[in-house]
């Protein structure tokens, strides 16, 4: 009789163990999945309080050629500063070789669609998913 007893103890016990095993080891590969992969979310940016269409004449290509201007002088800005105030004009030529702020390409959606209503949602949801994860 406690022979059957302390069997099915071993079996639970053993069972528990193996299924936090597994959990664990799922996060670990989650946690490397996440970062070997490359999502378009890791370099998107939404902007808001874009001005009107009549603004441009109705001509997304007008509003697309400012923001990339824009974007591009700010990051270049960005990621030249801490080189130059340390005086680093080996990572300058470096970074102006390597031109890593270039916009590759500006998309315009509209936010209040139902399927951008449903995107989003979805991206929050992944998001915060992942930091359950972490």
């Amino acid at each position: 009789m406690y022979l059957i007893l302390i069997v099915d103890f071993i079996v639970v016990f053993t069972t528990i163990c193996f299924i936090n095993l597994l959990d664990k080891r799922y996060r670990e590969y989650a946690d490397i999945f996440d970062k070997r992969n490359v999502e378009m979310r890791d370099f998107t940016i939404q902007v808001t309080n874009l001005p009107m269409d009549f603004e441009f004449g109705g001509k997304d290509i007008l509003l697309t050629a400012q923001l990339w201007n824009h974007f591009e002088k700010h990051l270049k800005e960005a990621m030249e500063s801490a080189p130059r105030e340390n005086e680093n004009q080996e990572r300058l030529d470096q970074l102006d070789k390597d031109r890593c702020w270039e916009v590759t390409d500006i998309n315009f959606g509209k936010f209040q669609n139902k399927e951008m209503v449903l995107l989003t949602k979805m991206d929050k949801f992944d998001r915060e998913k992942a930091i359950l994860y972490h």
